[in-house]
């Protein structure tokens, strides 16, 4: 699965790494925390990991449905904190 990550730092992106060890998803991190102006960097991204001061409101979740733009429909991975696994029951 493609996912992207915004907003990410040097500490987020050597977890997520080493937490996607397992799973082999391919991961491609942005420098930007997401909006909508980054927001069509995912162009053909399957899942976006969202962050807690990431935007994820109408206008940045309808640029996931423009197949014009590249994109497709996202799932969105949410974190609370930028380390913290997910919360028992939603890995």
């Amino acid at each position: 699965m493609r996912i992207a990550v915004f907003g990410i730092k040097a500490d987020d992106r050597q977890f997520l790494d080493t937490a996607n060890l397992r799973f082999g998803h391919q991961l491609s991190y942005f420098e930007p925390r997401l909006d909508l102006t980054p927001a069509v960097l995912a162009a053909g991204i399957s899942a976006v990991y969202v962050f807690v001061n990431d935007r994820l409101d109408a206008p940045v979740l309808m640029c996931s449905l423009h197949p014009e733009r590249g994109s497709s429909r996202w799932a969105a991975l949410v974190s609370t904190t930028s380390t913290s696994p997910p919360p028992t029951g939603l890995a």
